[in-house]
């Protein structure tokens, strides 16, 4: 049974590792990624296609690391909105937004931000998974007393004031998940994360940051109590993920 959950622990580490970019996935050497930076920092000066631009800051972007990451996410940002695409915008946003996910400012700002793209379709997502972020943030700074009263304060919510909008239902879902989980109320927990999974199946979103996110949360409590069935299913869904947002990044 230790063998197991040791596996399955460094199994779940792996994946939010390759999610949060920790692992070099593409197995570049450091004296090749700064060759292929130089090359690509020499063509974007030359760059006077906004396009061509964009594409090769992203290509910077992929190959950053630490802080350099949250800068060249900024670039990608600046330029796609200068040439008014959007979802390239929403895109770089959602990576400021996880690069910092444990700055609750920062996270406002971003959020703030998002009002003037509501017509486009990740929008909704991007929103939410801002605001999931500012969950994540704040159970952090909670003190034992203020994650039992909001704990109570969810569940009353859930129960007795239940959102009408289908994406406000999910945040509130995502809440009682994550506060539960700190508790590591297993059955509690199941049965609220049960309730979430079949949420996101039907949420109209087109990109996986909002299931990345849950999954790889949700994976830990149910790690805590030993529930390795749903941790390997999780696991499973995340690595599905991955690969589809892979798929749609080449495809661009």
């Amino acid at each position: 049974m230790q063998k197991i959950a040791t596996f399955l622990k460094i199994i779940t580490i792996c994946t939010i590792s390759l999610l949060l970019g920790t692992i070099d996935a593409h197995g570049i050497r450091t004296s090749e990624r700064a060759q292929i930076a130089d090359s690509l920092t020499m063509a974007l000066q030359k760059s006077n296609n906004g396009k061509d631009s964009l594409l090769i800051l992203y290509n910077l972007f992929d190959l950053s690391q630490g802080k350099q990451r949250g800068k060249r996410a900024e670039a990608v940002c600046r330029k796609a909105y200068e040439i008014g695409d959007n979802e390239a915008c929403l895109d770089a946003l959602r990576h400021l937004a996880n690069i910092n996910s444990n700055n609750d400012s920062v996270l406002c700002t971003i959020e703030n931000s998002l009002h003037e793209f509501e017509q486009h379709p990740q929008h909704i997502e991007t929103r939410l998974f801002v605001r999931m972020l500012r969950i994540a943030q704040q159970i952090k700074e909670d003190s034992e007393s203020d994650i039992d009263a909001t704990i109570n304060d969810l569940l009353a919510k859930a129960t007795l004031s239940k959102p009408k909008e289908h994406i406000d239902q999910v945040e509130l879902l995502f809440a009682i998940t994550v506060y539960l989980g700190e508790r590591t109320k297993g059955t509690l927990f199941e049965k609220y994360f049960n309730k979430l999974d079949q949420m996101l199946d039907s949420l109209p979103v087109n990109t996986g940051t909002v299931r990345n996110l849950v999954y790889t949360r949700s994976s830990i409590p149910f790690m805590k109590t030993h529930n390795f069935k749903r941790v390997l299913e999780l696991n499973k869904k995340t690595l599905n993920v991955i690969d589809s947002l892979r798929l749609d990044y080449n495809a661009r």
